[in-house]
């Protein structure tokens, strides 16, 4: 028996509605407006639809919340609540059990939909780490007076694994069912110096996956719509410019840092210029110690030994040893 409070987008009269007046939003056309109510029964998300139509999300709820969209509104309601909508929004359900499923077997999977969430670090989750992970294996902060709802040993390594997989303290916290100024106030507590350090490094994870999801965007570009008269007649590649000399200013700075990075010296053969100004230094003054010496040991024109100067400290041989054994060299 068929369900009567679920109903099919294949009937092109099951939503039928007045459209509201283009005066409402200039690019929300009449034709759009049906464009859109098909696209929502067909998709069940109103993103989806909005750009299937080619405007935005608020414009469409711009004519939904308008005086004169009662019948747009019912007709709203209608699409989100077909067959093909509550199939396609399982479906997407799916999608995401899908993605998880592939993270736990190793692999890197998008859990979000959208594409231009997929650059972000919280949309892509990878493995929780081993229980033999050295990253768990820090020694977590022990409560003097704990309380049911303290976040225990157990509790900081489960939340440690899920920030490395995720990326996200938000949903690191969620995961574990702490709240984050909980989880800030711990961290600051004298006693959870490791904790915080393994904090660090389950951040640092997150971040190598980001910039590993923002140069596969700079490879592969954005697929954008090509919209014609409120149809979606195909797709394009939309490469991020910015986002590419960013990664090869980075990447590749003697390359395409520019003038600026080009005149930046290098901080090894700074040091080994120093380390040579220095020796060269240390062989001056030597020599004129032994100089010192020398003319320290000749008689004078009556027999007599000269009278000169004590040599500069740093001409010394002890300073001279300090030298060698501070690694540099003579």
């Amino acid at each position: 028996m068929p369900n009567r409070n679920h109903t099919t987008a294949t009937d092109t009269e099951t939503f039928p509605f007045t459209p509201l007046p283009r005066a409402v939003h200039g690019k929300f056309t009449a034709q759009r407006q049906r464009h859109f109510i098909a696209a929502l029964a067909a998709t069940g998300f109103v993103g989806d639809a909005a750009r299937a139509c080619g405007v935005s999300e608020a414009a469409v709820y711009k004519a939904r919340n308008a005086p004169a969209g009662k019948s747009f509104r019912a007709a709203w309601d209608a699409a989100c609540m077909s067959d093909t909508a509550l199939a396609a929004r399982a479906e997407r359900r799916r999608a995401k059990v899908r993605a998880h499923a592939a993270a736990a077997k190793g692999q890197l999977a998008c859990a979000s939909a959208r594409p231009a969430q997929r650059t972000s670090r919280t949309a892509f989750t990878a493995p929780e780490p081993d229980a033999s992970d050295p990253l768990l294996g820090f020694a977590p902060f022990v409560h003097p007076a704990p309380r049911r709802n303290s976040i225990t040993p157990d509790r900081q390594r489960a939340f440690i694994a899920a920030l490395a997989a995720s990326g996200s303290v938000r949903q690191a916290a969620r995961s574990i069912g702490a709240s984050m100024e909980a989880l800030y106030k711990l961290r600051a507590r004298h006693g959870a110096e490791e904790f915080a350090r393994a904090w660090e490094k389950a951040i640092d994870l997150g971040i190598a996956r980001l910039e590993d999801t923002a140069l596969a965007r700079a490879l592969e570009g954005e697929a954008r719509p090509i919209v014609s008269h409120g149809e979606v007649i195909g797709e394009y590649r939309k490469h991020n410019e910015a986002l590419v000399m960013f990664l090869l200013r980075h990447r590749r700075s003697q390359r395409y840092g520019g003038a600026h990075a080009a005149a930046q010296p290098d901080p090894a053969a700074q040091e080994r210029a120093l380390i040579a100004s220095i020796n060269a230094k240390l062989d001056r003054a030597h020599a004129q110690w032994k100089a010192r010496q020398a003319l320290r040991d000749a008689p004078g024109d009556g027999g007599e030994l000269r009278q000169i100067n004590p040599p500069s400290p740093i001409a010394t041989p002890k300073h001279l040893a300090m030298a060698r054994e501070g690694g540099i060299t003579l």
